[in-house]
């Protein structure tokens, strides 16, 4: 499922290419990026079982929710990080432009 959503996910953003590069693309960089994830978490948890008779299992899942909710919450900061940064930078450029026109 998570291969899925991922391809569909990827596809959904670049609808201007055409249907067959969105899809090539999508099945290669959204349905691998998520089925790579999916798999290395599902290795964790097997990991966890083996190691702990599934007792870790909760911190597993805690720790991928966890990190689930901090990525979705970067995706929607980064955005307004960037511009912050952008204004910052421009006013740094135009205060130090002026300095070195009056040497």
């Amino acid at each position: 499922m998570a291969t899925i959503a991922g391809s569909v996910l990827f596809a959904s953003q670049f609808a201007d290419l055409g249907t067959f590069p969105q899809w090539g693309l999508a099945l290669i960089a959204g349905g691998g990026t998520a089925a790579t994830i999916s798999s290395g978490f599902a290795g964790i948890r097997a990991a966890s079982t083996a190691t702990t008779g599934g007792l870790g299992n909760s911190v597993v899942g805690t720790t991928e929710t966890a990190g689930a909710g901090i990525m979705a919450t970067l995706a929607m900061i980064a955005p307004i990080i960037a511009a912050f940064l952008a204004i910052i930078t421009v006013i740094a450029v135009l205060i130090l432009g002026r300095k070195a026109l009056r040497n």
